[in-house]
């Protein structure tokens, strides 16, 4: 009867340790709910500050807003949806159309979700960036005298025709063939006389170089 008796009685040693075991569990699985929480947040913070903002769109989307900026101000923001339950594909967009949005997706979903973020964000901040270039250009020159036109839906291209000296006029074309840069790929100079013979080489090489390597209203104003 005692040896029953004792085993009925709970050993305070193996309770103890019981008890240790089920709250170093709980502890563990509180810490590492507070750091996937803390890593979601700073994943979250590390998103806004290149401009991406994430969160549900009517329970049913994924949803990233890529904020757009170019000279210390803000512009248009432009959203993707992903299916919320599998968001391994976009299902829609409002990004331009030049943007080849299905090659990025492509080559990044699923896996690189935030390397897809980096590359279309690229895309959007140089096509904001050419524009207002362009719109602060147009706004600086003289209209009567100087000619500009541009491939609108991209701001792919941009042609600039200025007077030059004795007659002459120069042709300024600004080719920007990589589509994730605000910075032109090549720049063709031609400054010509009245019956368009080239002329004035070194100073047409000069002015390429310069709108190659500044902002177009920059180059503008340091040649002209």
């Amino acid at each position: 009867m005692t040896t029953s008796f004792a085993d009925a009685i709970p050993d305070p040693r193996k309770q103890k340790a019981v008890n240790m075991v089920q709250v170093q569990e709980k502890i563990m699985k509180q810490l590492t709910a507070a750091i996937e929480s803390r890593c979601l947040q700073e994943e979250l913070t590390r998103f806004r500050l290149f401009g991406c903002t994430v969160f549900t769109f009517q329970n049913t989307y994924l949803t990233v807003r890529l904020d757009t900026f170019y000279n210390r101000r803000y512009y248009e923001p432009y959203y993707i949806f992903l299916p919320k339950d599998d968001p391994s594909s976009i299902a829609r967009h409002t990004l331009p159309l030049f943007i080849p949005t299905t090659q990025i997706e492509q080559a990044f979903l699923p896996n690189k979700f935030d390397s897809l973020l980096r590359v279309l964000h690229d895309y959007l901040l140089a096509y904001v960036a050419r524009r207002e270039q362009i719109k602060e250009l147009k706004r600086y020159i003289d209209k009567e005298k100087v000619t500009i036109k541009e491939i609108e839906s991209s701001e792919a291209s941009v042609g600039i025709v200025q007077p030059w000296s004795d007659g002459f006029r120069c042709f300024i074309n600004i080719q920007y063939k990589n589509l994730a840069s605000m910075f032109p790929t090549e720049v063709v100079v031609n400054i010509m006389d009245k019956d368009n013979n080239p002329s004035y080489f070194e100073e047409a090489s000069n002015i390429a170089n310069t709108f190659k390597y500044n902002r177009l209203l920059q180059a503008y104003t340091s040649l002209f």
